[in-house]
């Protein structure tokens, strides 16, 4: 992991280019995306405080607030670019902090080489953010493990969750198509090796990889436990996990909310409240 400040010191020969009002705003400006399933065309403004209003409630510090608002035109933009709708999901009323935040900034976005960057955002992270490269597979030199310290003062940073031992084998066996034996304090091994300190490679009943079940045969990571194990029973997949012999049951004690890629929204809001710019969150 590198620190924020190292990372800015970094990009700042090309910091204009990183951050910079390159593309200009126009009133009717569209943009491309996915909305209950459905594909539609809105408008920018209308679109980036509706999407940045569910994410935040509008309860950021303003400085947070911009640097959402450029994040979310930036990644959706970063998409279109591509031919893709991302799905958002928008919330009104609109509060007059984001319309605010959103007016301020409408049109800017971070770029990088020339094109939009994919500047994705997280709830919360571990105290460190991890790669696009270990969650998604695709290495992107801006999304990359960079310290967020401020995230362990989040209400929530640690939360525990409990599977029975009855539960686990049963999803284990449905998901991966492993039956699980013998004693249940060594059915799931999880290492926190992937960057950030989230949990990368995952043995399950000896096996590193699925047997079938409806994961197929795909390798098993924090990431798929998280996710097509426990259905996002646990917050992030920054965890430990232990069998409780007592209860009978797994004990998932997790850290920080969310996959942990790009920005924090909470590390964002104290770098704010602590006096930082949007532009220099952004980096």
């Amino acid at each position: 992991a590198i620190t924020h400040a190292e990372l800015a010191e970094a990009l700042a020969e090309g910091f204009a280019e990183l951050l910079g009002n390159l593309t200009p705003h126009y009133p009717d400006e569209e943009l491309l995306v996915t909305v209950g399933g459905v594909r539609t065309r809105m408008n920018a403004y209308d679109l980036i405080c509706r999407a940045v209003q569910n994410e935040t409630n509008g309860l950021l510090a303003p400085e947070a607030l911009k640097a959402h608002a450029v994040a979310t035109y930036t990644m959706i933009c970063y998409n279109n670019e591509q031919g893709i709708a991302p799905a958002v999901v928008l919330k009104t009323p609109v509060s007059a902090a984001t319309e605010d935040a959103v007016s301020a900034v409408l049109g800017q976005a971070v770029y990088y080489n020339g094109h939009y960057a994919n500047t994705v955002y997280h709830s919360t992270s571990c105290g460190k953010t991890t790669s696009s490269q270990a969650v998604w597979g695709g290495a992107l030199p801006y999304l990359v493990s960079v310290d967020s310290p401020y995230d362990k003062q989040a209400p929530g940073y640690r939360s525990v969750a409990a599977v029975s031992r009855k539960n686990f084998a049963d999803r284990v066996e449905r998901v991966y198509g492993i039956k699980l034996d013998g004693d249940p304090a060594d059915w799931i091994v999880a290492k926190r090796d992937a960057p950030g300190g989230y949990v990368g490679a995952v043995e399950i009943g000896g096996y590193t990889r699925s047997q079938g079940g409806s994961y197929g045969t795909g390798t098993i990571t924090g990431r798929s436990v998280r996710e097509q194990l426990l259905s996002f029973g646990i917050r992030s997949h920054c965890f430990e996990v232990e069998y409780d012999e007592d209860e009978d049951r797994f004990l998932f004690t997790v850290y920080g909310y969310g996959h942990g890629v790009g920005m924090s929204q909470y590390g964002a809001n104290v770098m704010a409240r602590q006096g930082a710019d949007y532009a220099a969150i952004l980096a």
